[in-house]
């Protein structure tokens, strides 16, 4: 059995590491991108084939907490694909149906601890009249989840040699270290474009509804009485609001703002981004940046910083962001500051009604 000092070795670790999870993506539990809108899938499952294309293939990176030891690091890939719904003479209807897959994998690298997603989104885009460029629109995600850490990272008491190492042989008890579960979500979102350069978009989506228990422990064929098992990853509350217009020939501006809360925490980032379109060259470039307010024991507070950058060649997009930590600045934080990049591209462009904002 697991002795009471090695419980609480084993309880410290974990506890610290999801400390260091809870700082780093502002007090939740889930990995996050910046560039929400990059990555709209794992973002809001009703943006699955709200495009203007037939299918896009989006992939994101982001490398946080560098400087510690206990980085972080995550990646995403996935695509996605649209149909249209024929009416029942043939024509289009305008409404559309949208199918996608995306992964993460997200590491803790002292820990290696790992958490894997693979999600099946599934959506419907209804067109609200002939006349109207107006759509609403539902999503589902079927996913699994799946964490698994190495414990030859961890040390524990009877590790000891006494001296100065820890590379004695250790009779500790431990868990399985590793488990799956399954995951659901929902999403829905508006979008509109009442001008030829204005479109408005709304959505809010739900993550998480099966709230697994995520503690190693839970999964042990004999747990300890005393051993907390109750861990679990909280359901998820997006809502996202943004807006595009045209401010001058070829440049538009586009403020967004996103409200996300996850059990007791809870944050909103609100930023801008302007672009600058090339009609000759068929080239586009972005600049902009956010600021996101965290909830801590003062309320909302700003605690990140986070400028980007971007461009569109054709039909791929690239962008960069840094995520500044604030407190950094005023020497309050060890620079727990992330570097993101990610990538998108929209195959057999169509110049339809749909309008998925981006970045």
């Amino acid at each position: 059995m697991i002795n009471s000092t090695s419980k609480a070795r084993i309880f410290f670790c974990f506890l610290a590491l999801s400390s260091l999870l809870s700082i780093s993506i502002g007090y939740g539990q889930d990995v996050q991108f910046s560039q929400y809108l990059a990555v709209p899938q794992y973002l809001n499952p009703a943006l699955t084939g709200n495009i203007d294309g037939k299918y896009r293939i989006v992939a994101g990176y982001r490398d946080q907490n560098r400087n510690l030891q206990t980085p972080l690091t995550t990646f995403g890939f996935g695509g996605d694909v649209k149909f249209d719904v024929p009416s029942g003479n043939g024509i289009r209807s305008g409404d559309a149906f949208g199918i996608g897959v995306f992964f993460f994998t997200d590491q803790a690298n002292t820990f290696e601890l790992n958490t894997n997603s693979i999600g099946l989104n599934l959506a419907y885009h209804k067109r609200l009249s002939k006349k109207s460029k107006s759509y609403l629109s539902g999503g589902l995600l079927i996913g699994v989840q799946q964490r698994n850490i190495n414990y030859d990272n961890l040390n524990f008491g009877d590790e000891f040699n006494q001296v100065d190492a820890f590379d004695q042989q250790s009779a500790e008890a431990l868990p399985p270290n590793n488990f799956g579960y399954a995951d659901v979500g929902l999403g829905l979102t508006f979008s509109s474009q009442p001008t030829e350069t204005t479109r408005l978009f709304l959505g809010t989506a739900l993550h998480h509804l099966t709230q697994p228990t995520l503690s190693f422990f839970s999964y042990s064929q004999f747990i300890d009485p005393n051993t907390e098992v109750d861990f679990q990853l909280y359901s998820k509350f997006s809502a996202l609001a943004s807006v595009d217009f045209e401010i001058a020939n070829f440049t538009s501006l586009s403020p967004r703002v996103i409200y996300i809360k996850q059990g007791n925490s809870g944050q909103i980032a609100a930023g801008t981004y302007i672009k600058f379109t090339f009609v000759q060259s068929n080239t586009a470039l972005y600049t902009g940046a956010w600021v996101r307010f965290v909830n801590d024991s003062e309320g909302f507070v700003p605690r990140y910083l986070v400028p980007t950058v971007g461009f569109e060649l054709g039909s791929f997009k690239f962008g960069l962001n840094y995520d500044l930590n604030l407190l950094a600045i005023s020497g309050a934080a060890n620079n727990l500051n992330a570097l993101e990049f990610t990538m998108r591209f929209i195959g057999s462009f169509e110049n339809d009604d749909y309008f998925c904002p981006s970045f």
